[in-house]
């Protein structure tokens, strides 16, 4: 339950127990149930509240903050924006500036003169990192308290606890990275029905948070305590206080732990979230006994394992285990069942189909096995289905899928392994539900093209379909279903035939494109790049990957004009699904991030000719594969305009010439392999070569030399490059190196006869040359003489 959407509980509840006579002012109710009437308000409010709120903005030092108050000025303050007051008394009672003010600033003491102020939100700002005012601890009747994001930090001030009739505290996201924060101050706090302490430092307590809570928030509702370094949760407590608490998040943590059993008394939980910590241990059965609840998250507390390219799966390390209890059936609340990345093991058990509220189950990448029950097809609302990297098999038919008419998202396939999983769909079968996106990658489905994918599935934006045995063309509807398409995966199959020509044309929204591992022939459509009509057809694409297929011909220079690998994709929508690429030599998962991926994979196939120098246009390239084709000429000169490459693979083909120079300032290149061609000439130095010093980068080029290569070159050799002479160079050192030699020579001729000449010609120069060596042997010899003298002297 959102934070905002309690308040609006707590305030309809307080409306039923409150009158003029509690000590809450029943105004308060008002603030979200019957907002409308604040705006047409009969009192005006108080001459000293307007005056502290006028104050309050005096502070403000920034011009545009100021603006935002526009409407604070000498009229009635119970019209201002941001500021409500009781219809009954006209004391402002509600102060919203949430999301106000860009610049810092500091909270005027002024506002201490509102004192009817139930409500205060001052969430989003930025106050620079400086304490909680001392004096909030003086808003006696305040209800509501939303500092979070707001930059507040350090100490949090113990007079905090003197809001004994608080309900709502919400610091997320405080700062308190140098200050240790321990829970004390939460003593005074006991009608706290919200809290949210989410990414507060509370390493400090992470020995006592637990028995502080329990002991001083007995009403406590709902829960936060997620990202706070708490690094232990107690299995057991003596007595749970808080059983009303419905609920709980303490995900991100560093629980290494079981499940705790006090979790078991909390009957009232309709939230639970510990995903992101180190739990083990298997799912208990005492889950059956939460019948409230609604959302279960124990997702992400395995730990990613190594993953090599010849793989079969993803590893995981650690995380809950153990098979399924049949008893999750019980839950029939259910709407959100998220357990993936974990150790689970053996099938899913078969009363899965008795949750008649789930909405999404989430089971990928654990270690479960058997087969996917029927009873998953009565789930009618069922939106997403997550079984992602399990080794499932079996027969999946038109009952596993029959009910599900909710249903957007599917993914039960697996990467670079085949499972034993067949889908036996009649192809006059029309199914209940529209997709959105679908990955089936791994399973069998062919060896036609699934045709029950061609009906009522016009919105599909993210389709894989790979290694699932299809040895078909690739059909015209199969393309024409949804001009929605983003991706399109079909990796690894054995399809056959040319790529369709309208590929271009009928899917203009496509940005991620793999068809590689495939039987396909012929050139590449130029529909794919550019066309009169169609140069912004696939002006989105960014990852393109037709790789080990039996395409031919020359790369087309149109391949610089594909604009998705120039330009910053940050503002299209990111892809909601996981996606894993081979980069660098290694498999790298992506899935919000996958727009930040650019990529070009052709390698594999049978492309000749030259390298267009119009790739070298595509400068937010990140990944440039054309490794096994027959490519020829040399490498382009203007390479250096990628100034984005981190992966640069040309092996395995016949390229000549030198390598370009301009390449040491590609400073973002960590993985280059440019063997097994024909490249000649010295090896670049500097910059970023210093970093490519594996010799394998370069082996299989007999005519290079140079670091890190055993060849070394002749002193003085440097590259050719078009239109240089080798020879003509070779002339120019050695004629150099002559000159060096004579004017050496003359230079120690003239130099030493130039001295002992003088002294042989000359009588009188050669007389005061000998008496000054004279006079200096002297100078030694005396010295030498005073201090044997001193040694004696001193012996004696």
């Amino acid at each position: 339950m959102g934070g905002r959407g309690l308040w609006r509980r707590l305030v309809s509840d307080s409306d039923a127990e409150m009158g003029d006579g509690g000590l809450w002012p029943w105004e308060v109710v008002l603030f979200d149930r019957r907002s409308s009437s604040l705006q047409n308000l009969t009192l005006s409010c108080k001459e000293n509240e307007k005056k502290a709120l006028l104050k309050f903005k005096e502070n403000l030092t920034n011009q545009s903050d100021s603006g935002k108050l526009s409407s604070w000025n000498e009229g009635d303050c119970c019209k201002w924006s941001g500021v409500s007051c009781s219809t009954k008394t006209g004391h402002v009672i509600k102060l919203d500036l949430r999301n106000t003010f860009s610049s810092t600033f500091e909270v005027n003491p002024s506002l201490l003169q509102l004192n009817y102020l139930s409500y205060l939100d001052l969430s989003m700002n930025n106050f620079g990192g400086t304490q909680i005012p001392e004096f909030f601890g003086s808003f006696t009747i305040l209800r509501y308290l939303n500092l979070s994001t707001s930059s507040f930090g350090g100490k949090i001030p113990r007079n905090l606890g003197n809001l004994s009739g608080l309900q709502y505290l919400d610091l997320r996201n405080y700062d308190n990275e140098h200050v240790e924060n321990g829970l004390e101050w939460l003593s005074g706090l006991s009608s706290l029905k919200y809290l949210n302490l989410d990414g507060f430092d509370l390493y400090k307590a992470s020995s006592y948070w637990l028995q502080t809570i329990n002991t001083y928030l007995p009403s406590l509702l709902e829960l936060h305590l997620s990202n706070c370094q708490l690094m232990s949760i107690p299995s057991s407590l003596p007595f749970v206080n808080f059983t009303s608490l419905s609920a709980l998040d303490l995900s991100s943590n560093g629980f290494n732990s079981t499940i705790p059993n006090w979790l078991f008394n909390l009957t009232n939980l309709k939230t639970l979230d510990l995903s992101l910590n180190n739990l083990h241990g298997i799912l208990p059965n005492e889950f059956s006994e939460l019948t409230l609840l609604e959302n279960l998250d124990l997702s992400f507390n395995g730990h990613e394992g190594s993953l090599s390219f010849n793989s079969t799966n993803w590893q995981f390390i650690g995380g809950l285990n153990g098979n399924l209890p049949s008893s999750l059936g019980l839950l029939k609340n259910l709407k959100y069942l998220l357990l993936q990345q974990n150790s689970f093991t053996g099938p899913i058990p078969s009363t899965i189909g008795n949750l008649s509220s789930l909405e999404e189950i989430g089971l990928s990448d654990n270690e479960m096995n058997g087969t996917i029950p029927e009873s998953i097809g009565q789930l009618k609302s069922l939106v997403v289905m997550n079984l992602y990297g399990n080794s499932w098999e079996g027969v999946i038919t038109e009952a596993h899928l029959s009910n599900l008419s909710s249903l957007r998202e599917i993914s039960i396939g697996n990467f670079f392994s085949k499972l034993s999983l067949v889908f036996n769909i009649s192809s006059n079968w029309l199914p209940p539900f529209k997709l959105k996106d679908i990955n089936i990658g791994g399973c069998k489905m062919g060896p036609k093209f699934p045709a029950f994918l061609m009906r009522n599935q016009s919105d599909l934006e993210f389709v894989i379909i790979n290694f699932a045995g299809i040895s078909d063309a690739i059909p015209d509807w199969f393309l024409e279903w949804s001009s929605n398409l983003t991706a399109l995966d079909l990796k690894g199959n054995e399809l056959s035939g040319p790529i369709p020509k309208n590929i271009g044309t009928v899917l203009p929204l496509l940005t991620y494109l793999d068809i590689s591992r495939n039987n396909l022939n012929g050139t590449i459509p130029l529909s794919i790049g550019k066309m009169p009509s169609q140069i912004c057809n696939l002006s989105l694409l960014h990852i393109l990957d037709i790789s080990r297929n039996n395409l031919s011909g020359e790369i087309p220079a149109c391949f610089g004009d594909l604009d998705g690998f120039k330009i910053d994709h940050h503002d299209f929508r990111p892809y909601e699904g996981r996606l894993k690429l081979v980069a660098k030599g290694i498999v790298i998962e992506y899935d919000s991030t996958l727009y930040l991926v650019n990529s070009i994979d052709l390698s594999g196939n049978y492309f000749s000719g030259e390298i267009p120098s119009e790739i070298t246009s595509l400068l937010r390239l990140g990944t440039l594969n054309l490794s096994m084709n027959h490519l020829t000429g040399q490498i382009p000169p203007n390479i250096e305009r990628l100034q984005w490459i981190e992966t640069l693979d040309l092996s395995k083909n016949r390229l000549s010439g030198p390598i370009p120079p301009g390449m040491a300032s590609l400073t973002s290149l960590s993985h280059l392999n440019l063997s097994h061609n024909s490249l000649s000439g010295s090896i670049p130095t500097g910059n970023q070569f210093l970093t490519l010093n594996d010799p394998s980068i370069y082996e299989g080029n007999t005519l290079l030399c140079g670091f890190p290569l055993s060849a070394k070159c002749n002193r003085g050799k440097v590259a050719s490059y078009p239109g240089e002479n080798v020879g003509e160079t070779d002339d120019e050192d050695r004629y150099e190196k002559l000159l060096l030699s004579v004017f050496v020579g003359l230079g120690f001729f003239i130099g030493f006869w130039g001295v002992c000449g003088s002294l042989i010609i000359k009588k009188q120069w050669r007389d005061a040359y000998f008496c000054f060596c004279e006079r200096v042997m002297g100078w030694i010899i005396g010295i030498f003489s005073t201090n044997g003298r001193l040694r004696r002297n001193f012996l004696n």
